[in-house]
């Protein structure tokens, strides 16, 4: 069985037959189950265009919306965010942090003309201001009296997204 099943939703909807789908995490979350219960993979990680990408496993799921950027040329962007979500999601296991790098990836490419090779540099650079929202938040949880499981749980999210970009490098 495969770890990561990535349709996007036209892919997706055309596979089930479905005419019409709302980008909710709702009607994603079912779409998920129908192809859950038809391939027994582990994540649905579906591209949505303009609006960002979905993923849901067995624990989680999210809908992240694409960063905003002036769009040049979509081709290559699916194979780009496939290839980046394998690495991340090989190297830490963590979804949510495949799901956001790839679709920093996948827009990135959608910026240049025809279909071009991931600019390791650019995506290191925004992976950074992930990396910077990781440590605040973590300042946040200590400032707050947060439960310290919260604290860790980020300082672990962030040393993974460190070795994701480690890696990239």
């Amino acid at each position: 069985h495969a770890d990561i099943f990535k349709p996007n939703l036209h892919e997706a909807k055309d596979a089930l037959n479905l005419l019409s789908v709302e980008v909710t995490e709702d009607s994603l979350s079912g779409i998920h189950a129908l192809l859950h219960e038809k391939l027994e993979h582990r994540v649905s990680f579906i591209t949505l265009s303009e609006k960002g990408v979905f993923y849901q496993d067995g624990t989680s799921k999210a809908l992240i919306p694409t960063h905003i950027r002036s769009i040049a040329d979509v081709s290559g962007a699916g194979d780009t965010v496939i290839a980046v979500a394998s690495v991340v999601f090989a190297v830490t296991g963590n979804v949510h942090l495949m799901a956001d790098v790839a679709n920093i990836a996948g827009g990135l490419v959608c910026e240049e003309v025809g279909t071009v090779a991931i600019n390791k540099s650019r995506l290191l650079q925004e992976c950074n201001s992930i990396h910077y929202d990781f440590i605040r938040a973590i300042d946040r949880a200590r400032k707050t009296n947060e439960p310290d499981e919260r604290a860790e749980r980020l300082e672990t999210a962030f040393a993974e997204c460190e070795n994701a970009i480690r890696l990239l490098q």
